[in-house]
């Protein structure tokens, strides 16, 4: 994923998730994905675009999804 319009500047994540398929090329996602799973860590970021936050859940925890309200993710 690239997180500037340099193509020099990237990381590459174990697992991400990317609702916007906007933000996708040919070379891969332009810009933060909305979720990260870290399996080394056992943990997940989740970034909420709407009001530029950054939450951190473990694997066991209830992560909410945020565009249905109630409805929630559990990563075991």
């Amino acid at each position: 994923m690239f997180l500037s319009q340099d193509d020099i500047n990237y990381v590459e994540p174990d697992l991400s998730v990317i609702c916007n398929s906007s933000k996708l090329d040919e070379k891969g996602c332009r810009g933060a994905p909305d979720w990260i799973v870290d399996p080394e860590k056992q943990m997940t970021t989740v970034y909420g675009f709407e009001k530029d936050t950054m939450e951190q859940y473990d694997f066991g925890e209830d992560i909410p999804v945020g565009i249905y309200e109630g409805f929630s993710l559990r990563i075991q």
